[in-house]
């Protein structure tokens, strides 16, 4: 893409111009080149990633000869770096980023060829009759293929479709009957038939969730790909038999991976394999039933006492809770269903006053451990706990009061649970902005007044956590001066990390006056004071 020639040897790539030899490595899998990977390999093109960024080779056709004595001839000018994708819907998908580093469809595989010098063999792409395998196909022995100008991803593997002598080839199958919506194929004495999948929800691989490689996550459901983190729905469509989103059309489809084309522009998503990675679940909900539950790391929290934490789970592409499956999703409110039942999730706005949580109060033994009914930032659309990084942890404000950070959620130990979101690229706390954020304070104003918080450095100074406690596992500890002590057991110390108190790698992301919330590889517990 940058116009460099380069002549791959015995896997030494030799950049003409320049004279520089680079060894080709295998690394996790992939053909590494100083540092690029190579996730696609047909017979014309490469394209490659590395560190959010891609690049594409396209094959020099022409006469050895020429290419030796004119190196910069071999330019290829019909490879374009791969750019973000501006005219994508308004999901700004982008086709680059340094999470996706690696396609599962990029074996050896992949390097299906086509001799060029044989002028009975053109690719099938620049055939109009070839069009007509466009599409994804479900096949007899099982597979599924996708077919797009001339290539074919079937499972993990990409080939190349070959028109010879009139007739199309695909890895040495031939087509020996090709309908609308079926083809037969022969190689030697085997045959094999395709039927096109003419309705998008029969394409049973495509369902679920899908996280970009801009970091936006889709939620396929019912012919339509809603961006849950902006509340944005785009239909999919079926054209010429084409799988299209916006005008992208579908390249390749695993059950892990989900490729698109748009002119010369690539993109890729990546399916989503774990709940807590649905971020615009975090946060305070409040149930059609009255009940609030706050989602932290893909774990529901209710507030009401005794009442277990539960796991958000991912079957069959949906987000299941107790049976409940999320239908729709959006920042502000999710829909469930469950035998014909249904039941809503909705923010609430009765956020705690911003005054009443500057006013000074000391905490009071026996206070409600239920959270106030608080709404919570709306995931990525208005708020991003990823972009948050510098509030998580224990704070103290300039009245005394305590509160910790997690998950896009402030909880104050009396007050219970506030949201903090982002508007114009400014921290908001219940009206309060954010205007300066260092390692250990944060200032805040509102209508000329201020307000400062200052990082508690050492569990021993969260006077609000000592006392005597009783875990979910019905184990009894008393907390003093930065130690837990559990009955018949040395004590262990209590210690800051990434902000928030950690106790053998439990975290707590909620201190309450008689409550605590920790969190460990997705799992919670709770304690519940005693004295």
């Amino acid at each position: 893409s940058d116009g460099l020639a380069c002549e791959v040897v015995d896997g030494i790539c030799t950049f003409t111009a320049k004279g520089v030899r680079v060894p080709l490595k295998m690394q996790d899998g992939l053909i590494n080149l100083n540092g690029w990977v190579a996730i696609t390999i047909t017979s014309k093109v490469v394209t490659w990633q590395k560190m959010g960024h891609s690049m594409e080779w396209h094959r020099v056709d022409q006469n050895p000869s020429v290419a030796k004595d004119n190196p910069k001839a071999q330019a290829s000018k019909s490879s374009p770096k791969v750019q973000t994708a501006e005219t994508s819907p308004k999901a700004q998908i982008a086709p680059t980023s340094p999470k996706v580093q690696s396609a599962p469809g990029s074996p050896k595989a992949q390097t299906t060829t086509t001799t060029t010098t044989d002028k009975a063999v053109t690719n099938a792409s620049s055939a109009s009759p070839m069009k007509q395998l466009n599409g994804i196909w479900s096949s007899s022995d099982g597979s599924t293929c996708t077919a797009l100008e001339g290539e074919c991803v079937i499972g993990e593997t990409r080939f190349d479709i070959t028109l010879v002598e009139g007739t199309l080839v695909l890895n040495g199958w031939k087509a020996v009957d090709i309908a609308a919506a079926r083809v037969k194929w022969q190689k030697q004495d085997q045959t094999m038939e395709w039927r096109r999948i003419q309705k998008i929800t029969d394409v049973d691989m495509l369902k679920g969730f899908w996280k970009n490689t801009d970091g936006l996550v889709c939620f396929v459901h019912n012919e339509a790909c809603s961006f849950v983190s902006r509340g944005i729905t785009s239909r999919l469509l079926m054209v010429e038999g084409v799988l299209t989103l916006n005008g992208w059309m579908v390249s390749g489809l695993t059950s892990r991976v989900v490729s698109w084309k748009k002119g010369q522009q690539v993109m890729l998503w990546h399916r989503v394999e774990n709940a807590k990675e649905l971020e615009v679940f975090n946060g305070v909900w409040k149930a059609s039933d009255g009940s609030i539950c706050n989602v932290f790391e893909g774990v529901c929290v209710y507030s009401v006492k005794g009442r277990a934490s539960v796991a958000l789970a991912l079957e069959n592409g949906l987000v299941m809770l107790q049976g409940w499956a999320a239908t729709s999703i959006t920042p502000t409110l999710i829909q469930w269903h469950s035998s014909g039942k249904n039941m809503e999730w909705r923010r609430d706005d009765n956020e705690v006053s911003p005054d009443k949580v500057a006013a000074p109060s000391k905490p009071a033994k026996g206070d409600s451990a239920s959270p106030t009914p608080s709404s919570v930032p709306a995931a990525e659309s208005n708020s991003a706990p990823q972009e948050s990084i510098g509030l998580i942890g224990v704070w103290q404000t300039t009245d005394g009061l305590t509160c910790t950070v997690a998950g896009g959620t402030c909880t104050f130990v009396k007050q219970g649970a506030c949201a903090i979101a982002l508007s114009d690229g400014q921290h908001v706390l219940n009206g309060w902005k954010a205007t300066e954020i260092t390692a250990d304070n944060v200032k805040w104003e509102k209508f000329g007044r201020s307000m400062q918080w200052n990082r508690v450095q050492a569990a021993k100074d969260i006077v609000e956590i000592a006392g005597t406690w009783k875990n979910t596992d019905g184990l009894t500890c008393d907390v003093a001066d930065g130690l837990c002590t559990f009955a018949g057991r040395p004590s262990i110390e209590l210690i800051m990390q990434s902000g928030l108190v950690t106790l053998n790698g439990w975290s707590a992301i909620a201190i309450r006056s008689t409550s605590v919330t920790w969190q460990k590889l997705g799992r919670t517990m709770e304690w519940e004071r005693l004295q």
